[in-house]
């Protein structure tokens, strides 16, 4: 079984990738709601209209593809939306194995699953680890090809005292697999699930990551986004 972590991309950019590649049948699990997949895809521009440097890479036009294409392709790819880590590890859980009869192995992709992790007690090396662990299983088991694959975050938006959003905060230009966390899940009363407390030793997420997986190299010179 090969299991591979992609370049930090936009989800437009990583969708197109699996309907380019993939061999049926493959399965996207959307480690979000539809809701926020929809607000990424849409608010995500074109190369040509951004200026800023940044480690990762930006999107070719999944939404300009041709409509008869894409829709061709997309039937042989099953879309499932995992909104919380829990949803997530039962659905690995009870992945099924391929069947005997198909010849060719596809794509078991989970699309940002870092992000998922972030604002939950989960967010630690004990917590991602196991999320790995069983999304190598459930490829082993199905004969496919696993790929973990980070997607850009939305900007947020900041609120002022009256509650009207003023200005979008940045995308931070850190790659989301150079994160540091800790070793063990972390929840206080203080800070609760995600809580930035007191963590001890950390390690950074693509050390953990890669116990199961092999990282793709980014393309080099970096594109702006």
């Amino acid at each position: 079984m090969k299991a591979s972590v992609w370049p930090t991309a936009t989800a437009t950019t990583i969708v197109q990738r699996v309907l380019d590649e993939h061999h049926s049948p493959s399965t996207i699990i959307i480690c979000s709601n539809k809701e926020d997949l929809m607000q990424k895809l849409l608010s995500e521009r074109p190369a040509s209209e951004e200026t800023t440097e940044s480690p990762v890479v930006r999107p070719s036009s999944l939404l300009q593809q041709p409509t008869l294409r894409m829709l061709a392709t997309s039937q042989t790819v099953r879309l499932v939306f995992c909104p919380d880590v829990s949803h997530l590890r039962a659905y690995l859980s009870v992945f099924p194995a391929q069947s005997e009869a198909s010849q060719t192995s596809g794509m078991l992709v989970l699309l940002s699953p870092v992000e998922l992790h972030s604002l939950t007690s989960a967010f630690s090396a004990q917590g991602l680890n196991r999320t790995f662990a069983l999304a190598v299983e459930a490829a082993n088991r199905s004969s496919m090809h696993l790929v973990l694959a980070e997607s850009i975050p939305l900007p947020t938006t900041n609120v002022d005292g009256d509650g009207e959003p003023v200005e979008q905060s940045p995308i931070p230009l850190t790659d989301p697999w150079d994160q540091e966390v800790s070793i063990f899940n972390v929840t206080t009363k203080s800070f609760g699930p995600g809580g930035r407390g007191w963590v001890g030793r950390t390690v950074q997420i693509r050390r953990i990551a890669e116990r199961w997986c092999t990282f793709e190299q980014a393309p080099s010179p970096m594109p702006h986004w």
